[in-house]
Formats: structure tokens, sequence, C-alpha cells
């Protein structure tokens, strides 16, 4: 029994409060490869361990946590700084206000059109 260390990767999609998220096993981190799915913003991958053990007689599976994450991959959209976004944007008070008391620098619109935090981490891919 020996250890596999299998990659994945989460699209993340708009949703009401928080964002929804769909899991996908992969053969490789190379995105060109990857195929995003229609309603997705976003992605990153990640990394899990994977072995197998008895216990009682019955073999189980054993995973680890997820480790080894991706920085965020935005699958288009456009990055506005805090001035772009007061002067680009109308009523966008409250976006405004979002950025100065959370820090934000950046805030990236998604090609879905939700707006999130977009870090020096942050990647923006362009569609194909």
């Amino acid at each position: 029994m020996g250890i596999d260390r299998k990659t994945y990767v989460r699209f993340s999609y708009p949703g009401t409060l928080v964002d929804d998220y769909s899991t996908s096993e992969v053969s490789s981190r190379e995105i060109s490869q990857l195929k995003v799915p229609s309603g997705a913003f976003g992605f990153r991958f990640f990394d899990v361990l994977i072995t197998a053990s008895r216990a009682d007689g019955e073999e189980i599976e054993l995973r680890s946590d997820p480790f080894a994450w991706s920085p965020m991959f935005y699958y288009g959209g456009r990055i506005y700084t805090e001035a772009e976004v007061a002067a680009e944007l109308p009523n966008s008070e409250i976006l405004l206000s979002n950025m100065r008391g959370n820090d934000w620098n950046r805030v990236i619109q998604t090609r879905c059109g939700n707006f999130k935090p977009f870090t020096d981490e942050d990647i923006l891919v362009e569609e194909a």
C-alpha cells in the first residue's frame, strides 16, 4: 500500500452569500489543458495524498487535507484600483467602502460580474 499524490482543480462560481465550488481530479496543473466551465469565474489547484489501510478487517482509504494550493486564477475579468472604481463605476460606494475597510488595493470584476479582492498572488488568465 503506497501513497498516491493526486492533483485537483477547484472551480469557483458566484453564490448568494459565499462562493460555490466544484472539484475535479486533473492530470496536471497545465492551464492550457483545463476546460473552465462557463459559469466559473476562477480556479485553484491543490494536491491530496491518498493511501489505504486496514481497520477491523476492512480496507479504508485515507486522505490528507488539501495542500500545495496554487494562487487563485481568475479566468477573464477586469482589475480595478480604488481610483478606477471611483472614476469609472457609478454607484460604487459600497464597493469603495469595502475596499477601504479591508485594505484591498485592487478588486477584480469577474467574467460573471461579481467583484472579488485581487491580491498580489492572484493571476488573471485571459479567456481563450
